[in-house]
């Protein structure tokens, strides 16, 4: 362990533009930053997180709303973070990349009066780009495809 005694800057420009067509939304984050020690402070120079995805009313009443789209996140090649299991730390390394790898998830959700359903295949992506490089710490995978469900019910006192 070892502290560094020189001041370092991190700088960060946040950008957010969400566009509606219809019932169609395409949702964009990009988060553009540097640090000027890199070997201190590692950051990916591009984070982005978009959102794609098609909502309606299925009847006339407007009781039941739908949304069914593709979120994605990506950050470009930076040296992540490692982390010591045996010690429960996280240390700076600069032997492994990681980066450079789009995370896609799959959605359909529902909202009837006081109840949502979520059904979500996420990572669907995994194995499908050729690199599998999807680390979110170095050396540690994310998880693999997995579907998932939720259901969220609001009861009233």
């Amino acid at each position: 362990v070892a502290q560094h005694s020189d001041a370092i800057s991190l700088t960060s420009v946040y950008v957010r533009k969400d566009f509606r067509i219809g019932g169609l939304h395409l949702d964009h984050r990009a988060l553009l930053q540097w640090s000027t020690n890199q070997e201190v402070i590692p950051v990916p120079l591009l984070s982005a997180y978009l959102s794609y995805y098609y909502e309606f009313w299925v009847e006339k009443k407007k009781v039941l709303r739908v949304q069914f789209g593709v979120d994605g996140r990506f950050n470009t090649r930076y040296y992540a973070q490692g982390y010591n299991p045996a010690l429960s730390v996280f240390y700076n390394q600069n032997e492994t990349e990681i980066g450079n790898y789009p995370y896609l998830d799959a959605f359909i959700s529902a909202k009837w009066k006081r109840m949502r359903i979520l059904l979500k295949y996420q990572h669907w992506n995994c194995n499908l780009f050729g690199n599998n490089e999807y680390f979110s710490v170095a050396r540690y995978p994310l998880n693999p495809g997995m579907f998932k469900f939720g259901i969220s019910w609001t009861f009233y006192d």
